[in-house]
């Protein structure tokens, strides 16, 4: 039997001995008898759409907190559109208290879901420092998941961080691409940033940009181990000393070498293999703060 339903239950016993019926009600208040507070079966895409109604005031009273804990019990079950407003919520401090780092947790975990929103703002919250240290690696990763979804903002930062040597190589080549994906989707700025670095590149490295333009197509299902994790992997392993080659995003025999000797110095299991442990040791292994990567891929 829950603690609710022995609320109930023993109310009458209750109010004998407290001789208080405001005690009782702040007790029940506390346990939120309502439907809204109770915990049930419904599935995760209920509680997700129920929140909604209470955060939108759909035909109820807008009500903020009831909307997050509902939010809260179809995150558990696995909703990462749950998760993602979470993260907004704590992020405005709407019906919960205002806090960057649970915000940024939320959102890293409707990011590790494919949520392409939450992964776009995980990136910024780590290349800005809000809500956890700055590292412009782990941002660029999380910027380049939003972008193989076709996330125009995403690719508009992942543009920029080619561009500046942010977290990755400065490459001219993928800049430009990145920003023309951008810009094909309106991106105003990413038009115009795209614009004043094509004054600065040869006629070969704009037909090398402009290829990849066209040859590129969304990838919605991207896994845990996919181009932009293997290229954090690369750019880290370079910082730490071991040459995993180029930074191309490709899990090639240079980068599972260079990895295993990673693993081997580290004292973990030495078997070339990028699981999501060996991507969270990296992240705690490299330079602190994102420290730009000055050498270029070409």
């Amino acid at each position: 039997m829950t603690i609710r339903h022995l609320a109930v239950r023993f109310a009458p016993v209750l109010l004998l001995l407290l001789n208080a019926c405001d005690v009782f009600d702040e007790f029940a208040r506390e346990f939120d008898l309502s439907p809204a507070g109770m915990v049930s079966n419904r599935s995760a895409m209920e509680a997700y759409r129920q929140g909604l109604v209470y955060l939108n005031g759909d035909g109820v009273e807008r009500d903020e907190a009831k909307a997050a804990g509902l939010f809260v019990e179809a995150a558990d079950k696995g909703s990462r559109d749950a998760a993602f407003q979470l993260g907004l919520l704590y992020q405005r401090g709407a019906g919960v208290p205002q806090h960057d780092g649970i915000a940024l947790e939320w959102f890293e975990k409707a990011a590790s879901m494919g949520h392409p929103e939450a992964q776009l703002l995980t990136g910024q919250a780590y290349a800005t420092g809000r809500g956890a240290s700055r590292d412009s690696a782990w941002a660029a990763r999380w910027y380049g998941k939003a972008a193989d979804q076709g996330l125009a903002p995403a690719q508009h930062l992942l543009g920029m961080a080619y561009a500046r040597g942010q977290g990755l190589p400065r490459d001219q080549v993928a800049a430009y691409q990145w920003l023309s994906l951008a810009a094909a989707q309106k991106d105003a700025n990413a038009g115009r940033e795209r614009a004043a670095m094509a004054k600065q590149m040869t006629k070969k490295e704009l037909k090398t940009a402009n290829a990849r333009v066209r040859k590129w197509h969304a990838q919605p299902k991207g896994g845990p181990v996919d181009a932009p994790t293997v290229r954090f992997a690369q750019v880290t392993l370079g910082e730490l000393g071991f040459e995993a080659g180029p930074v191309d995003g490709l899990f090639g025999p240079r980068t599972r070498q260079a990895l295993s000797a990673y693993q081997a110095k580290a004292g973990i299991e030495t078997d070339g293999a990028l699981t999501a442990e060996v991507v969270e040791k990296l992240k705690t292994d490299h330079l602190p703060g994102g420290a730009t990567v000055a050498r270029s891929m070409h």
